[in-house]
Parts: structure tokens; C-alpha cells; sequence
């Protein structure tokens, strides 16, 4: 049986192979001819860039910017899988985001006492009449609504606890020592020595759905492949799983 430090390795050589994969086939999809496919080439283009940051943030074992970039990962995922799944997202989604937006921005120039924007508080009422008949779409509901399962919904809750400052997340940069010495962990590692693989698989899984929801769109002749990272990635999921059955 495969031992941890193999499953890193081999899962970290398909986390290289997918993304030197996915940037050949991204900087050759023509998005020309309308917003859907601009849009999604855009949500491509960041997923790639999220995912080489998260191979250098591997390298060093450091949790709490991995997890970060993992959950932004799963939302962009997300998002790109509901926009080209749903032929109305794209509008609905800009419709509200241009008002929110413009509302945000209104709402912080008046909290810091801007002037410059005159009949500002009316300005806002007008804003937050029009947003009432625009549906309200959030991150957790583009996550919800992508399809993709309940493992991604768990993950994207659970990295969140990286990105915002609450109980379980300040617990993390605690450490104590055997006689009960308190100090601050400035770099929090993995939890467990499964913790990175799982990690690893996560963004490997992002990338092969990303490349599963385009090829059709993009007419990418790339079903073979997508096959065979497939095989490749359950071969080490189902690794995973029995070195963690045969240490409980």
C-alpha cells in the first residue's frame, strides 16, 4: 500500500499535469462572438490563477492561505458551472451585481463621510427600491445551486473559517505547550498528516470539472484526457482513504 509521502507526490504530479493542461487549453479557446463565452473564458482564466497559487502555497504547508485560495477556488468553480448550466445566469447575476455594487460604494463614501457624492441618502433609497425587484444572489446560493454535491458546500464552509476571523479559526494560531505555556502559532499547519492531500485532491477535482463544464462550450476535444485524469485522480482518492481506514 501506498504510504503518505507517495500519495503527496503523486498527488501533487496531477495537480502539475492538470494545470499545465488547463493553461494549454485555455490560451486557445476563441471566446469571440458573445458575453457567455467571454464570461466564462474570464472564470477560467482566474480558476488557473488560483490554482498556481494554491501549488506554490502547498510547498510550504501553510494552512490558513491554502484554504483561503481553496474556498475562492470552489466559488469560482462554482459560479462557472451555474453560468454556462443556466442560459439567464449571466444577466441575472450582472443585473444584481451592478446594483449591489453601486450600492456598496454609496453606502461606505456615506459611512466615512464623503462628500463628493451630492443627495447621497437619496440616492441609496432609489438604489434599494430598484434592488428589491432584482433577485438576490449569493455566494452560498451559486454553490447550492451548481449541482456539484454536497463535498464542495462542506469544503466552501468549512475554508471559510480561514477567511474570516471567528472562534475556530483564532483557536488555530493558539499553541500549547506540554506544561501548559501558551504562545502564538504565526504559521498554523496542517492539522493532520492527511490534511494536504485532501487539499491537493480538492483543487485537482476543481480543475477536471472546470474542464468537464467547457469542453462542450469551447468544443475542446479533450474527453480522452478528461478521462484519464479522472482514473488517475479516484486512484489516489481511493488511496487516500484506505491509508486513513488502516491508521484510525
Amino acid at each position: 500500500m501506498p504510504q503518505r509521502d507517495e500519495i503527496v507526490n503523486n498527488a501533487t504530479q496531477l495537480l502539475t499535469d492538470l494545470l499545465e493542461f488547463f493553461q494549454s487549453r485555455t490560451s486557445s479557446v476563441n471566446f469571440e462572438g458573445s458575453d457567455k463565452n467571454i464570461f466564462a473564458v474570464i472564470l477560467m482564466v482566474k480558476i488557473q490563477n488560483i490554482c498556481q497559487g494554491i501549488y506554490v502555497t502547498h510547498e510550504k504547508k501553510h494552512l490558513m492561505p491554502l484554504e483561503i485560495l481553496l474556498r475562492s477556488l470552489i466559488e469560482n468553480v462554482c459560479l462557472l458551472k451555474k453560468h454556462i448550466d443556466d442560459p439567464d445566469f449571466l444577466n441575472k447575476y450582472m443585473d444584481y451585481e451592478k446594483y449591489h455594487q453601486e450600492l456598496m460604494r454609496l453606502k461606505t463614501l456615506r459611512k466615512i463621510g464623503d462628500k463628493s457624492v451630492p443627495n447621497i441618502d437619496e440616492l441609496i433609497k432609489e438604489l434599494k427600491e430598484k434592488s428589491k425587484s432584482i433577485p438576490r444572489i449569493s455566494s452560498t446560493e451559486i454553490i447550492s445551486d451548481s449541482g456539484l454535491g454536497k463535498e464542495f458546500i462542506v469544503c466552501f464552509f468549512n475554508f471559510s473559517e480561514s477567511v474570516h476571523s471567528n472562534f475556530n479559526d483564532i483557536k488555530r494560531y493558539i499553541k500549547q505547550d506540554s506544561d501548559g505555556t501558551l504562545s502564538i502559532n504565526a504559521f498554523p499547519i496542517m492539522g493532520s498528516q492527511y490534511d494536504l492531500i485532501a487539499r491537493l485532491l480538492t483543487a485537482c477535482h476543481s480543475i477536471i470539472i472546470t474542464l468537464e463544464t467547457t469542453q462542450y462550450l469551447f468544443k475542446l476535444s479533450i474527453i480522452d484526457n478528461i478521462s484519464n485524469f479522472k482514473k488517475l485522480f479516484n486512484s489516489i482518492d481511493h488511496e487516500l482513504r484506505l491509508l486513513m481506514e488502516n491508521n484510525k
